[in-house]
């Protein structure tokens, strides 16, 4: 169990995501159609929520470019709202990517973890997918370079080396010369399993899943008694 390096996923792991893209969605959309009440605007949001859902799977596949994803998730949830709009999708998009940041919140617990980890003579530092902009904003936000070590934050953007490659751990491994490193995520399938096919030392973390599996952590509480145990066998 020894560990000489630990790095974070960011979305739904360190930041509750989904709250932010929930209340950047409704007030994004709600600024762009004034016309409309907020019943209107309560109406719609679960509609676009599924839309985000169901639409997913063949953008994760490669079926469906990134735009063609984003405009199908915000048209077709009109359509089912029975919304009529002249906002583009690009429109919305802006909007909403400049509201999320704003509202990105720290997980329960996590500042205070990562106080605590500074204290030891462990490095931190992050492995995240998306565009290099959105992630740093949420990082700038949330003022994550107070812990982190700034060469050790690796955002990947779409057409890089990205997760689920395992090849992208072993390439920060080699980079940072790591030879016992931890990688905190909250997906089993993007998170933990690249990085443990890359030889890496894993926890599960996913606080706001409802995951019934025992070998994921849904608790800062558990979270930080398993960091604990790293730690301590590090000494």
């Amino acid at each position: 169990m020894m560990i000489d390096s630990i790095y974070w996923d960011l979305d739904d792991t360190l930041l509750n995501y989904n709250d932010a893209f929930t209340r950047a969605a409704s007030t994004s959309f709600a600024a762009l159609h004034p016309f409309l009440s907020s019943h209107d605007v309560t109406y719609w949001l679960p509609h676009f929520k599924a839309c985000c859902d169901d639409y997913w799977p063949a953008y994760e596949k490669k079926r469906l470019s990134r735009d063609r994803y984003l405009a199908l998730r915000f048209h077709r949830s009109l359509q089912r709202a029975n919304v009529a709009s002249a906002v583009s999708w690009h429109s919305f998009e802006a909007a909403l990517r400049q509201q999320i940041p704003r509202l990105c919140t720290f997980f329960p617990g996590i500042s205070d973890i990562l106080k605590k980890l500074t204290q030891q003579a462990i490095p931190l530092g992050m492995i995240t997918n998306g565009s290099r902009s959105f992630q740093q904003a949420k990082l700038v936000a949330l003022q994550l370079n107070q812990w982190l070590c700034a060469d050790r934050i690796h955002i990947c953007e779409e057409g890089t080396l990205q997760k689920p490659n395992p090849q992208l751990f072993s390439t920060v491994q080699t980079i940072h010369n790591d030879k016992a490193p931890l990688y905190i995520g909250n997906s089993w399938h993007l998170d933990i399993v690249p990085a443990r096919q890359a030889g890496w030392q894993t926890i599960w973390y996913a606080p706001s899943s409802e995951e019934s599996d025992a070998a994921c952590l849904t608790t800062p509480e558990a979270l930080l008694t398993k960091l604990s145990a790293y730690i301590e066998a590090a000494k």
